[in-house]
């Protein structure tokens, strides 16, 4: 799972009522001069404008803050460089449930590449995990094309590939754990099997899909209460389960990444079970078995906050 992902069906009020407040200021403040990007200079030159942060030190090429990190309701401490063609930016964070959370991100700019790697480490209710990541920017005119890799680790291991395209200050960002069976345990369907962000500059609008790993190759006849039978004539994982599927609305403040909105079943129906059994599927690799839909369960508030890293939705 991921640093700081909350899905609260019982109702964190304090919290959301404070995420919807400084998500508020933070949105209405920003005056769109920020923007989303694989470039980590925009992480060191736009991030620090924290609200709740405070500077300790700072100098022509480091600085360093400290404060309240109003989306988790917790403290952080974040520092950035910036010197030259290296730019790079770290963050530490407690949050209110103990949630603990680390990142940094580290970028070489090279004519009109620029080249990073990530790196986090969290401590929530899933225990101890931790991610890395490493990719490439391209840079043209007022356009920016990304392609990168996140190596998940803990309980639920895999490795992920990232791809965004950036246009003054609309972006569309995407991943998936698609064709990287070898890396993945011959799987290519499990855990972080999809997410996907609209944004315009610091905000953003998305879905995030988790799943467990189905390990047995049973398949039973579920039918989609929206698709109906599955086209691609897969059926359904018999011992498939959906972990969560939200659709939310985010904001990126710096070293931070928040977003607030609905954990739901039918998310997950029409967005996963519609692109496994679709024609675009069923063409390029023969579709894929449904997860089946827990229609059951109730939608529930959504909040997640864990740090920026630039080649990861999750």
């Amino acid at each position: 799972n991921n640093p700081l992902k909350y899905t609260d069906p019982s109702g964190h009020f304090l919290k959301a009522a404070s995420w919807l407040f400084f998500f508020s200021c933070t949105a209405m403040s920003s005056g769109g001069d920020w923007k989303f990007s694989s470039d980590v200079a925009n992480t060191v030159t736009n991030g620090m404008s924290q609200l709740g942060q405070f500077t300790i030190y700072k100098n022509n090429y480091f600085k360093i803050t400290a404060g309240l990190d109003v989306y988790s309701i917790g403290v952080s401490v974040n520092a950035s460089y910036n010197q030259g063609d290296w730019q790079a930016a770290a963050s530490v964070g407690v949050g209110i449930q103990r949630d603990i959370s680390a990142g940094v991100n580290v970028g070489y700019r090279t004519g009109n590449w620029m080249f990073g790697v990530s790196g986090g480490y969290s401590y929530n209710s899933k225990g101890n995990e931790w991610q890395y990541g490493f990719g490439a920017t391209y840079n043209q005119s007022n356009s920016s094309y990304t392609l990168g890799f996140t190596h998940y680790g803990g309980d639920d291991a895999q490795t992920n590939w990232y791809a965004s395209y950036q246009n003054g200050d609309f972006s569309f960002s995407m991943t998936n754990d698609a064709f990287l069976n070898i890396v993945n345990g011959n799987s290519s369907d499990k855990y972080r099997t999809a997410g996907f962000e609209l944004g315009y500059g610091n905000l953003s609008i998305g879905v995030s899909i988790y799943t467990n790993n189905p390990v047995s190759e049973s398949r039973e006849n579920w039918p989609s209460p929206i698709y109906g039978e599955n086209a691609s004539g897969k059926g359904a994982y018999a011992d498939g389960r959906r972990i969560y599927s939200a659709a939310y609305f985010g904001v990126s403040d710096g070293n931070t990444v928040s977003r607030i909105g609905i954990d739901s079943p039918w998310i997950q129906d029409a967005i996963q079970n519609g692109l496994h059994q679709s024609k675009f599927a069923r063409i390029l690799w023969g579709g894929s078995p449904y997860f089946p839909t827990d229609y059951s369960t109730p939608a529930s508030f959504y909040l997640f906050n864990r740090f920026y890293s630039p080649y990861s939705l999750y």
